[in-house]
Formats: C-alpha cells, structure tokens, sequence
C-alpha cells in the first residue's frame, strides 16, 4: 500500500497522474480476500481525495 500510495500522492512514478477515475464493476462477484484488498484499495484512494487529489471513484 506505500507504493501505491507513493505513486498516487508523489507521481511520477508509472507516468500516470491525477485526475484519478476508478471503476468498480461486479465488486460483489469478489471473494472475500479480494474484496478486503479492494476496501483497502478503496480508503487509500479516500485518503488521497481529502489530501487534495483529484479522485473520483464509482460503484457500479
């Protein structure tokens, strides 16, 4: 998680920068596992937005 929260905040890093848009489809269809990385996945990028960086995350 530092990684990906370095590569979000810092950039520069994968040549991918801000504004993020983050798509979850079928979230449900998950196993468990990979649905408590995803929540994970999903606080960092929370984190980011109240940090000030442009991040928009939809459930479908």
């Amino acid at each position: 998680m530092d990684a990906l929260w370095d590569s979000i905040t810092i950039g520069q890093i994968n040549q991918i920068e801000p504004p993020f848009r983050i798509r979850l489809v079928e979230v449900d269809a998950l196993p468990d596992d990979c649905h408590a990385l995803l929540e994970r996945v999903i606080d960092l990028f929370t984190q980011a937005q109240k940090a000030g960086i442009q991040v928009e995350i939809m459930r479908t």
